[in-house]
């Protein structure tokens, strides 16, 4: 029994006794010989419960434990075994996937390294190693004697040279290819706003914008995809069409708008050339 029981118990007690003494209105020492007694038989049953209750509170766990059923017996012995088999299992193939690594490291990795080290051994050593290895080819010229040592040997090497006709030969340098003017684009000015030919085009561009500007129906495409190329789409890899029905119009370049019947506001989809 743990200390907060031992004094809530006591608690209980001497508030009962008091609230007895209270109620048939005893005298001092009528109290006094109750408390006592009251105290008193507090200890014995605490002494009870102590010692004896929990001593019997055992033995009664130890029969419990002793006349536990065979079929929780062997079905603990059966979880075991089972855990042990599993565990034997789970040994087995880490055993046979550390071998199959080590044969392929045996088999594989160690005679690939050492293949690599030994060529890289190998390009180190013709590093190291003569500039030339083998026999020179002759290029022209006269044959020289070479017991015969002469004076100015730097000179007669040079009266002896005789290099090939495209060495010789004096380099012409290509024509500069003519430089093209780069096309400057001016556009025309902007109508105003409720201008009677005019027609607002809206140009949707392939990441979701648009952009508005206004045209004259004497204007030609060529002016829209102009304004479709300051805005940043090049016309060698974009062009114009219409959503329905759908026609390109970089085959009608030429054309006006209202030749094409665009009033008031149209809109124009850009898009990728076909390659």
């Amino acid at each position: 029994m743990n200390t907060d029981s031992r004094n809530g118990i006591v608690i209980f007690v001497l508030c009962g006794t008091v609230a007895g003494l209270l109620f048939y209105n005893a005298d001092g020492r009528s109290m006094v010989k109750l408390i006592v007694k009251a105290l008193l038989f507090l200890g014995f049953l605490t002494f009870i419960m102590q010692y004896v209750g929990v001593r019997v509170i055992r033995r009664i766990k130890r029969w419990r434990t002793s006349n536990k059923s065979p079929k929780d017996t062997y079905d603990s012995v059966r979880e075991r075994h089972l855990q042990s088999k599993q565990q034997e299992a789970v040994n087995k193939i880490q055993d046979q996937h550390d071998e199959k690594a080590s044969s392929y490291k045996e088999r594989i990795l160690i005679p690939r390294e050492d293949a690599r080290n030994k060529k890289k051994e190998e390009e180190h050593q013709r590093f190291l190693g003569p500039a030339w290895k083998g026999k020179g080819d002759k290029l022209g010229g006269e044959e020289i004697d070479q017991g015969v040592k002469s004076v100015g040997s730097s000179k007669d090497a040079v009266k002896h040279r005789k290099l090939p006709e495209v060495v010789t030969r004096p380099i012409v340098k290509p024509e500069p290819k003519p430089v093209i003017p780069k096309k400057v684009i001016v556009l025309p000015d902007e109508p105003a706003e409720g201008t009677a030919d005019s027609v607002t085009v809206s140009l949707r561009t392939p990441l979701g914008g648009v952009k508005h500007r206004r045209f004259l129906q004497s204007h030609t495409v060529q002016t829209v995809l102009d304004f479709m190329t300051t805005i940043g789409h090049s016309q060698m890899m974009y062009t114009l069409a219409t959503s329905y029905p759908r026609r390109v119009l970089s085959d009608s370049s030429n054309q006006t708008l209202s030749q094409l019947d665009f009033r008031g506001r149209v809109t124009l989809n850009i898009e990728e050339r076909e390659k």
